[in-house]
């Protein structure tokens, strides 16, 4: 199994402050992918919408600090259609690019998994009539839902 891992990233005047630096999701994400390992992630592919400051190049210096088992694409691209716009524009590229991904999972820059196993619980409820699965949950009792993703 070939999973894509991809994540958009804004670092626009919404992100300013609000860490010590812009790029701290891109961090986290670039983290848990140097420390996620026997995953069946085999590619991450990272699609920034531009913000008119940010260069290809602050994006590789940053994605050469950390030691990735897998493939990494880095897409920088206008701010068309915001976070939507940048999923369609990867999953599009990876199939012309590569066509060898099963499964696509796609993040918000401030969603990053914790556990390597983090897509098993969303592959297993695809079926022939399902393409597409988001968050999941469980309801415990009456009172509680527990959030799956």
């Amino acid at each position: 199994m070939n999973i894509a891992y991809i994540v958009c990233f804004y670092f626009g005047g919404r992100r300013q402050g609000s860490r010590s630096s812009k790029f701290y999701f891109l961090e986290r994400h670039l983290s848990f992918l140097s420390e996620a390992k026997n995953t069946d992630i085999h590619r991450a592919i990272i699609v920034v919408n531009e913000d008119g400051e940010t260069t290809m190049n602050d994006l590789e210096e940053i994605c050469n600090r950390y030691d990735l088992e897998i493939e990494l694409e880095i897409i920088l691209r206008p701010n068309i259609d915001f976070s939507y716009g940048a999923w369609n524009q990867a999953i599009i590229t990876d199939i012309k690019n590569h066509g060898d991904s099963d499964y696509y999972f796609v993040f918000e820059d401030d969603y990053a998994p914790c556990t390597n196993d983090f897509y098993q619980p969303f592959i297993e409820r695809l079926r022939d009539d399902v393409a597409f699965v988001a968050s999941y949950a469980v309801e415990t009792d009456e009172s509680n839902i527990l959030i799956l993703s």
